[in-house]
């Protein structure tokens, strides 16, 4: 058992985290090709919204914290707005945080707990902070655990 969750609602919570991550990643390769797929683009921020909420619910902050960061990072790509692009750099530095989350899930699998990957979370918080700054033309900052643009 990990912490207060029992190892059967760890494993179903493990179980979802694994088909979500699945998801995205399929995702992000046809939205590699797709830029404005709207439709898709809404269902990942919807997935890691989940996450973020799930993660927070078991108390798994290192997973809910990047995933918060992702999900905010996304949030203007899904607004319609043709103006705002998916670079192949942006679509590596979401797709090398889903690998993030499945080395801390591998741990979680473990019984070891989601701890002892601040530093990774937060070089990850800063790479996706600095690609959408550049995305989107406009300075994002940390703020409770999440991004938000900078209004200044």
């Amino acid at each position: 058992m990990s912490g207060m969750v029992s190892d059967e609602v760890l494993g179903e919570f493990l179980s979802e985290c694994e088909e979500i991550i699945q998801r995205v990643s399929s995702a992000f390769s046809i939205i590699e090709k797709n830029e404005h797929d709207f439709e898709l683009l809404d269902a990942v921020y919807r997935d890691m919204h989940t996450l973020k909420g799930s993660s927070y619910l078991f108390g798994f902050t290192n997973i809910g914290q990047l995933a918060h960061v992702m999900e905010t990072c996304l949030d203007p790509l899904r607004q319609k707005d043709t103006h705002y692009t998916v670079s192949s750099e942006f679509l590596a530095i979401l797709d090398e945080s889903l690998g993030i989350f499945e080395h801390i899930m591998g741990r979680l699998a473990e019984n070891q707990g989601d701890k002892g990957f601040e530093s990774e979370v937060g070089k990850a918080f800063h790479k996706l902070i600095d690609r959408a700054t550049r995305n989107y033309g406009r300075d994002f900052q940390l703020v409770n655990n999440g991004v938000y643009p900078d209004e200044d």
